[in-house]
């Protein structure tokens, strides 16, 4: 049930991210299918202690569906990409590394920085990765159907 729950509030709160970029009415939701399943990925490797490995398979799933719906839609990838990578994005951890700088707690603000920059280094790549199936594939098919 907590499951169903979270897709549904992580859906709703990309479609709302979506919406404040005027993100075409036609693609809504998607973007909220994007979000809520790349969300579920993230949330049920969380629970059993893989959260780095959830940040990247949800950003790559993410890129993965963008691809997809880019396609279906005609429309850029990044419409279905950077809704659904905000919240994934490691917000509470830059603020509570500028807190303790701040706070001259320079041991915990390393800790800190340093999962905010290796999260957003592994939403990045795995954006990058299914960025880079899709074209390997599509240089691929384009060799088949030109013999």
């Amino acid at each position: 049930m907590d499951i169903i729950f979270e897709f549904v509030i992580m859906a709703i709160s990309v479609v709302s991210f979506a919406y404040a970029y005027n993100i075409p009415p036609r693609s809504l939701l998607a973007v909220g299918l994007t979000g809520g399943v790349s969300w579920i990925i993230y949330s049920l490797l969380r629970s059993i202690d893989k959260e780095y490995l959830g940040v990247f398979l949800a950003s790559l799933t993410i890129g993965t569906m963008a691809i997809f719906f880019s396609k279906k839609h005609k429309l850029p990838s990044t419409v279905y990409i950077i809704p659904s990578i905000i919240p994934l994005v490691p917000g509470m951890s830059l603020y509570f590394t500028m807190y303790n700088i701040v706070m001259e707690n320079y041991n915990e603000a390393f800790l800190r920085g340093i999962y905010a920059i290796a999260t957003a280094g592994l939403l990045a790549c795995g954006i990058i990765v299914s960025m880079g199936i899709k074209s390997n594939v599509d240089l691929i098919l384009n060799r088949f159907r030109k013999n």
